[in-house]
């Protein structure tokens, strides 16, 4: 058991842009330093293998994301958060369960309905990964703030889907300027090293969970022990959950809800048509980042 003290910030506090709000309430804990990134990258695959390979039983960790890793004064990384965790027997290859995890780092076999594994875990690490590079989320609203249309309909966002983004820039040959400008800023970072990263990334976030490696190999790869080659290219897909959001009465539509009648519904959007439209008013459309789950007789993907 390890018992925590001191102060600790979620790595949300140090990799992404404060908010206004934040910085008012001194919420924020500053700019991570790339050298200090690539060991949170480190910890944090350490910590996953050690749940898949070195337990009892495989423990499916199920909502790796930025604010469930904890860093303490010396920037160590810690996976907290096991709350919609769940053990899973050696000599099973799958389990088939209710969904959980956070938008945007939700792994495309949710919506097959034919089981999850820990490879799971290593998408949403791939996302997590490819955030600590960029120093912002994996999906981001970039328009959508017009007025509604000549019948009444609300106005429509248009999404930036990042790891698309990261894919396109590497086969240009112009990775760098997916790093943190922030970082580049401070200091001169080596292109391999961030190669090496971004291919153990879009490893990682394969569209056939067979694809992906296991976190033992990832620390392999990030340690250097082992070269990694570049991925190949795959689908890319995006969760949108449209019930999400707070209800009107302020509640949250969060996990903890999903025992209510009404359900959320899934809609899966191939990336390549992420900077598409959806409706303004859709729950999707909120930046907060939250946990859920739920059942998936509910998921109709499109």
């Amino acid at each position: 058991m390890m018992i925590l003290t001191g102060v600790l910030w979620s790595l949300s506090n140090w990799i992404f842009s404060p908010t206004p709000s934040a910085l008012n309430n001194n919420n924020c804990g500053g700019c991570l330093p790339w050298e200090q990134r690539c060991k949170v990258a480190i910890d944090v695959a350490k910590a996953l293998a050690y749940l898949h390979h070195d337990c009892r039983s495989k423990v499916l960790h199920f909502d790796v994301k930025p604010e469930n890793i904890l860093l303490d004064g010396n920037y160590n990384a810690i996976v907290s958060d096991f709350g919609i965790s769940k053990l899973m027997k050696r000599d099973d290859s799958r389990i088939v369960t209710s969904m959980r995890g956070t938008r945007g780092y939700i792994a495309p076999e949710w919506l097959l309905g034919i089981g999850i594994s820990e490879k799971s875990d290593v998408f949403s690490y791939g996302i997590v990964l490819l955030e600590l590079i960029g120093g912002r989320r994996s999906v981001k609203v970039i328009d959508g703030n017009g007025n509604r249309d000549c019948n009444g309909n609300p106005p429509r966002r248009r999404y930036e889907y990042f790891p698309k983004i990261v894919t396109e820039k590497l086969l240009e040959g112009k990775i760098m300027e997916i790093v943190d400008q922030r970082l580049l800023d401070l200091d001169e970072i080596d292109e391999n090293e961030v190669k090496k990263l971004v291919h153990v990334a879009l490893w990682c976030i394969q569209h056939k969970s067979r694809r992906r490696p296991s976190m033992l190999e990832v620390v392999k790869w990030l340690e250097g022990r082992v070269a990694v080659e570049q991925p190949p290219e795959t689908k890319m897909m995006v969760v949108d959950l449209l019930s999400i959001a707070n209800g009107q009465n302020g509640e949250d539509g969060g996990w903890q809800n999903r025992n209510k009648k009404r359900k959320p519904g899934v809609v899966a959007r191939v990336a390549s048509q992420i900077n598409g439209c959806l409706p303004l008013g859709s729950p999707a459309s909120t930046s907060r980042s939250k946990s859920f789950t739920y059942t998936m007789s509910v998921i109709s993907p499109r």
